[in-house]
C-alpha cells in the first residue's frame, strides 16, 4: 500500500474533534452578548445562538453596533480585527472556550481573551465581537456619513 501523505493531518483533525463536547451547563447563568458591525454577519451570528443556548447560556438579541451608534448619533466602537470572545472574569474561561468550540466564526479563528479590567462588563457576561466586514475597515470611517 502507498502511504498517503494526507494521513497525518487527517488523524490530527480527528483527534481534535474527539475532545468531549462541552457540558450543557458550562455556560449556565452566563449572558453572552453578540456584537456585529452591519448586517453582513447577522446570519452567521444568528446561527451561534441555538448552539450557545444548548450550553446553558442566555443569548440576548444580537446588537448591530453600527446601527445602534447611528441611532445614538455617536461613532461606532473600534471593534476587533478578528472574531473575539471576551470573558469578564476567570471563572468564565471554560464557558468562553466552549463557545469557541461550538461555533465557527464567519472568517478566521476565535481569539478568546479576558476583558481588559478598565472595561467594566457586568459580572457573568461574555462579549462576542465579529470583526467589521472588509468594506468598512477600508473606508476608515470616512464613509460613515452616507
Amino acid at each position: 500500500g502507498l502511504i498517503d501523505p494526507a494521513t497525518p493531518p487527517v488523524t490530527a483533525a480527528v483527534r481534535e474533534t474527539q475532545r468531549p463536547p462541552p457540558s450543557s451547563t458550562v455556560c449556565s447563568g452566563v449572558l453572552v452578548y453578540i456584537q456585529i458591525f452591519g448586517t453582513e454577519t447577522r446570519d452567521a451570528a444568528g446561527a451561534f445562538r441555538p448552539a450557545w443556548r444548548a450550553l446553558g447560556a442566555s443569548v440576548p438579541p444580537i446588537e448591530d453596533v453600527l446601527a445602534s451608534a447611528r441611532s445614538a448619533g455617536r461613532s461606532p466602537p473600534e471593534g476587533h480585527p478578528v472574531p473575539t470572545i471576551l470573558y469578564r472574569d476567570v471563572g468564565l474561561r471554560a464557558c468562553a472556550d466552549a463557545l469557541a468550540q461550538t461555533a465557527k466564526p464567519p472568517s478566521g479563528k476565535w481569539r478568546v481573551a479576558a476583558l481588559p479590567s478598565r472595561l467594566n462588563g457586568a459580572p457573568g457576561t461574555i462579549e462576542v465581537w465579529l470583526p467589521r466586514p472588509a468594506l468598512y475597515s477600508q473606508t476608515g470611517g470616512s464613509g460613515a456619513g452616507r
